[in-house]
């Protein structure tokens, strides 16, 4: 078994290094477990009640994409204010 020396990610990450990567893909991966875990608890309850859970994920899939739709509104207008304001702020 081969011991690795800890690695300064913030130094490692500015030079690119592959150490770097890999605790950034470790990080990635201890967020993404969890979500994991649900989605796979999901499809089994999916799979054991189908009839019941197509009616509330066809919902659910509806309302994502409203909301989807709803962020990328708030978010285009959000950005265009603050290009306004700093654009004043420019001129002045």
């Amino acid at each position: 078994m081969v011991e690795e020396a800890p690695v300064d990610t913030t130094s490692a990450i500015a030079r690119g290094s592959r150490a770097a990567e890999g605790v950034v893909i470790d990080k990635a991966l201890e967020r993404v477990v969890p979500w994991g875990f649900l989605i796979s608890i999901g499809a089994l309850v999916g799979a054991a009640f189908p009839r019941e859970t197509r009616a509330v994920t066809k919902m659910a899939m509806r309302n994502s994409f409203r909301a989807t739709e709803w962020l990328r509104g708030m978010s285009a207008e959000a950005m265009e204010k603050g290009q306004d304001v700093f654009v004043e702020a420019r001129s002045e």
